[in-house]
C-alpha cells in the first residue's frame, strides 16, 4: 500500500474530493520510509492489513490510529495503539484523540525510545486542491503563513510570521544553526506579494529541495509538502539530517455568534456533530478491539464465552447512552 505523491500539484478549481481523489498526505521525517497519501475521509493506519496505510513493524499496533477529515478544515487524529500516539512531545493517549492542524509532526512511536533509523514521524500536509478550498471560505488571513517542521529532532520547527527568513551558521540569520557544513548565510525563505513561496540557495554544500539541487544564486518555488534539505540527505548519516518539511498554514474557518433561534449554518452543523460523536466512536471502537480475538483465535474463545457478542452489544449501547446524556446536558 505504499504510495508515492508527486509534487507539484496542478491548481483546479475547489471541490469535495471523490472517494479516489486524496485530499492530503503524510510526509515522512525519516526518509528511509515513504510518504503516505489519505484518500479516505477516515484513514486508519496501523500492522493489520485491513488498515489504509499498512505499516510491517512489530512494535506498530494493529489498529494503531486514524485520521479523520470531518470537513474542509475540519481534521482529527484518533489514537488507538498501546505504545502510544503522538503530535510533537504530546502524548495523545489511548482512547482519545486531538484537533490536527496543517505542519503537525505525528509521531506513532516516541522518537526518543527508539534509535533514529527506526522513528516514524509524519509531518500531517494538505494537498494544493484541498489547501484551495480553505483559503475559499477562510475571510481572515492568518498571522502565521507557514510552517517548516523539521527533520533533526535537536532542530526546533519554525512558525513563519514575516515574509522573509534566513537560516545559516552566523548568528544574524533568523535561525542560527551552528554546523560546520552549514554556510554564514545557507538559504533564504521568502513570500512574495502573490502569496508564493520561495527558497533562494547562498551555500556551499548545497540548499535542495527534494533530490533537486536548487544552486547557489538561484531560487525554486515551494508549495505545501515540499522538503528542503540544507544538505544531502542520501550523503550523510540519518541522525545529520537537516531540513524541514514545508507546509503552508491557513486557519480552519470560524464561525459568527448566532442570535436566538438562528438555525446554524451546515458546515458549523458538520463541526459540531463530529466534536459531540468523536468520543462515542472513540469507545465504541475501544469495545470492539476488547471483545476482538488476537491471533486468528477467535473460534476458540467463541467456545469458551459464547455470550462475548451479547456482552459486546450491552457495553455498546451503556456508551452510547452515557455519550446521549452527556450530549443533552
Amino acid at each position: 500500500m505504499t504510495q508515492t505523491p508527486t509534487f507539484p500539484i496542478e491548481d483546479q478549481i475547489p471541490s469535495e474530493p471523490t472517494d479516489n481523489e486524496p485530499w492530503g498526505i503524510l510526509r515522512s521525517i525519516n526518509p528511509l520510509h515513504d510518504d503516505f497519501l489519505l484518500v479516505e475521509s477516515t484513514c486508519s493506519i496501523g500492522r493489520s492489513y485491513e488498515n489504509d496505510i499498512l505499516l510491517e513493524d512489530a512494535k506498530i499496533s494493529k489498529i494503531h490510529c486514524k485520521i479523520t477529515r470531518a470537513s474542509v478544515g475540519q481534521y482529527m487524529i484518533q489514537d488507538f495503539s498501546s505504545n502510544g500516539t503522538y503530535i510533537d512531545d504530546d502524548k495523545i493517549g489511548k482512547g482519545q484523540s486531538r484537533r490536527l492542524h496543517p505542519g503537525d509532526k505525528i509521531y506513532l512511536l516516541f522518537y526518543a525510545k527508539v534509535p533514529k533509523v527506526e522513528i516514524r514521524g509524519y509531518v500531517f500536509c494538505l494537498l494544493e486542491k484541498e489547501l484551495l478550498q480553505l483559503k475559499s471560505i477562510v475571510k481572515t488571513e492568518s498571522r502565521v503563513w507557514g510552517k517548516l517542521a523539521s527533520f533533526n529532532i535537536v532542530l526546533d520547527s519554525v512558525s513563519m510570521v514575516d515574509n522573509s527568513y534566513s537560516f545559516g551558521r552566523d548568528i544574524k540569520n533568523n535561525v542560527c544553526i551552528p554546523d560546520i557544513k552549514i554556510s554564514s548565510v545557507h538559504c533564504k525563505f521568502f513570500r512574495d506579494e502573490k502569496g508564493q513561496i520561495f527558497v533562494e540557495d547562498h551555500s556551499s554544500n548545497g540548499t535542495f529541495v527534494g533530490d533537486e539541487l536548487i544552486g547557489k544564486g538561484n531560487r525554486k518555488k515551494i508549495v505545501s509538502g515540499d522538503r528542503i534539505y540544507f544538505l544531502h540527505y542520501r550523503k550523510i548519516a540519518i541522525e545529520e539530517t537537516m531540513g524541514f518539511i514545508f507546509t503552508e498554514v491557513v486557519e480552519p474557518p470560524s464561525y459568527p455568534k448566532r442570535r436566538r433561534g438562528e438555525e446554524p449554518i451546515e458546515e458549523e452543523k458538520v463541526s459540531k456533530e463530529f466534536d459531540n460523536q468523536t468520543k462515542k466512536q472513540l469507545k465504541q471502537e475501544i469495545v470492539r478491539q476488547k471483545f476482538s480475538i488476537q491471533d486468528g483465535n477467535r473460534d476458540n474463545e467463541e467456545n469458551e464465552n459464547p455470550n462475548w457478542i451479547q456482552n459486546e452489544r450491552i457495553e455498546t449501547q451503556r456508551l452510547g447512552s452515557r455519550e446521549n446524556v452527556g450530549v443533552n446536558a
